[in-house]
């Protein structure tokens, strides 16, 4: 434990708070803070990454794309978006990663660490670390902060490394001239577009029907489905029955003296009047004449919670400038000296620091002081209990799995030890509904179960569980009749959608031919309609975000004004022909000078830092287990 941080001081907070990691990497696994060398995934050098690190990685993944997706993703988009081969790939790059660190005898020290959780926007109030905002986050995301400064410590690590890699990156003023043309070059078409949407007559006979499932089947399957029982043990069942007696209260007491020890704190509001900190002279002069005209208002009997909502420019406006309680290292430093200085309803001058001029206003002193044993007793007793609780829980796990060896038989086993059985309905790889904690977690480890096999004792949260995979349905191709609505669905929007690329195709060769698109499209009753200028990555007017079309589009000429096939969009196929192409307004490049420099400079960064990483690999020893390749 961090003393340092104690002072001072997976889920959808811990993914924000490593998402500044490298770029190759797209997810991040707490598992290396307590490795266990058997049941590996892979071997990297000599060095294990287990199956729990790997699970949850996987399942942290997982759970990014299902916020992306939603009900969307499918075990197909999964496959298809390399999952499993992005999540190890992953995992065995920041072991090389960590491991060239240490021989390059890379360091993260205290002071680095400290820094870098401070300065988590996360863990801030106003722009200030808040030690209680910290705990609460950890708390609720299950994280203890031995663990999470661990993957903080090693998230450095590896910055450090990719800093070492990339630092002698530059670009040259040509690059940047490149790219600021290949951004904001525009171009303005003309286009016809055929919606199948527009083709509402269409109905299919029973014989395209059949084809066309018979063609399609493969995409009628069912999702494959497991039925489960086990025995869940939670150490809040085993509460109850520990007992903690006075000594021990007392040497824990005795141990943990600091974590009882309350510094002094003060409970302030403030009103912040921003300044930035390379603001001119006149600037900050005439900010503070600001902050003194507010704090006469103060200091003359107005309310200054109200003053504060009013005339603050901080996050605290809308409390009344309220910013709780807290310790004097929480806050820098100017703004911390003055409110510790002083008395409970005093008002303070304008106080200076990096973020402007605050008005502080002290509403509550507590002195330093130390809790006594008889006032914490209780809370210690709790919190040993619930220690030893869970060591209760897991010998209770593991006296049962002992017994599994000699009779396989879990209900047998679980009666002869006053245990419930529970059993579950069939379930998919999302897991059962309701009563086991994370669902996906634990559909993973059912899944990998062979019929009738027992599972080792398994970790879900803050519970161990033993499973045993009583019967299972494999993916099958549903009959017809039983999915007759949605074929037809689909076979009348595939017919649609063939209806007009064959339309669009027979109007592009027209076009091609010499024919006027304009007078083509009248023929058949078309529109031509316009564009209008657009950039390359911007939105088509008119179309919306088309990526393919708008690439198309810069691809073309005046010798060469129309593509040769007809392109699909969200909305249909297009048939696209060139009326201008712009160059890029040389006006405008000093504005986008610097931020075109620093994208270009990143691309180059990540290219160079993922060829390094591939010459590390290729020098390793990496051996993945089988059952845990790439598919």
């Amino acid at each position: 434990m961090l003393n340092i941080m104690r002072e001072k001081a997976g889920s959808w907070i811990i993914k924000i708070i490593l998402g500044v990691i490298v770029v190759v990497f797209v997810f991040w696994g707490v598992g290396s803070y307590r490795e266990n060398q058997a049941n590996r995934v892979a071997l990297v050098n000599g060095e294990t990454i287990d199956v729990e690190t790997h699970r949850r990685a996987y399942h942290n993944y997982l759970q990014r794309l299902e916020q992306q997706y939603g009900q969307a993703l499918s075990q197909d988009m999964i496959k298809f978006l390399q999952v499993p081969r992005k999540v190890l790939d992953g995992l065995i790059s920041q072991r090389l990663m960590l491991q060239e660190a240490n021989k390059l005898d890379l360091r993260v020290t205290n002071e680095e660490l400290v820094e870098s959780i401070q300065n988590v926007a996360a863990f801030q109030e106003a722009g200030i670390f808040s030690n209680r905002r910290y705990q609460m986050i950890l708390d609720h995301e299950r994280i203890e902060p031995e663990a999470f400064e661990v993957s903080q410590r090693e998230m450095l690590l590896l910055n450090k490394v990719q800093t070492l890699v990339t630092n002698n990156v530059k670009v040259t003023e040509g690059e940047i001239k490149e790219w600021y043309e290949w951004q904001n070059a525009t171009v303005n078409l003309n286009y016809v577009l055929f919606s199948p949407d527009g083709y509402k007559d269409i109905e299919p006979s029973d014989s395209e029907l059949t084809d066309f499932y018979n063609d399609t089947k493969e995409n009628y399957k069912s999702e494959p489905v497991v039925k489960v029982r086990y025995l869940e043990f939670d150490p809040e069942q085993f509460v109850s029955t520990v007992e903690i007696d006075d000594k021990e209260i007392a040497a824990y007491y005795e141990n943990h003296q600091s974590d009882y020890h309350q510094p002094k704190t003060v409970g302030a509001r403030h009103i912040l009047i921003k300044v930035d900190q390379n603001a001119s002279e006149e600037v900050v002069a005439e900010k503070k004449k600001k902050a003194e005209e507010i704090l006469g208002m103060a200091t003359g009997g107005e309310d200054f919670a109200e003053l504060a909502k009013k005339y603050s420019e901080g996050p605290s406006k809308d409390r009344g400038g309220d910013l709780g309680e807290f310790k004097k290292e929480t806050m820098v430093a100017p703004f911390a000296e003055k409110a510790f200085s002083m008395a409970p309803g005093e008002i303070s001058e304008p106080v200076r620091t990096q973020f402007g001029w605050h008005i502080i206003k002290v509403e509550k002193v507590n002195e330093e002081a130390t809790q006594p044993l008889t006032a914490v007793s209780d809370d210690i007793r709790k919190k040993l209990a619930r220690v030893e609780a869970k060591e209760v829980a897991y010998d209770t796990a593991d006296t049962v799995y002992g017994s599994l060896y000699s009779e396989e038989d879990l209900e047998k086993v679980a009666g002869a030890n006053d245990l419930s059985v529970k059993t579950t309905e069939f379930f998919t790889r999302k897991g059962p509904e309701t009563g086991v904690g994370d669902a996906r977690a634990f559909a993973e480890i059912a899944f990998d179960l062979e019929d009738m096999e027992i599972s080792d004792i398994q970790t879900i949260g803050d519970r161990y569980f033993i499973l045993q995979k009583v019967a299972a349905k494999p993916a099958i191709i549903q009959e017809l009749e039983t999915v007759r609505e949605k074929v037809r669905n689909a076979c009348i929007e595939k017919m649609q959608d063939d209806k007009a690329k064959e339309d669009a195709e027979s109007l592009l060769k027209a076009a091609r031919e010499g024919t006027d698109l304009k007078a083509a499209a009248e023929k058949i009753g078309r529109e031509v309609t316009s564009t209008g200028f657009f950039k390359r990555e911007g939105e088509i007017p008119t179309m919306g975000r088309e990526f393919e079309i708008a690439q198309a589009a810069f691809l073309l000429s005046k010798e060469n004004d129309m593509p040769d096939h007809v392109l699909k969009g969200a909305k249909g196929y297009y048939i696209i022909k060139l009326v201008e192409r712009k160059s890029a307004d040389k006006d405008d490049f000093d504005d986008q000078k610097e931020s075109i420099q620093k994208r270009v400079l990143d691309q180059k960064k990540d290219r160079v830092m993922q060829a390094w990483l591939d010459g590390v690999r290729e020098k390793s020893e990496i051996i993945v287990e089988e059952g845990y390749q790439y598919d």
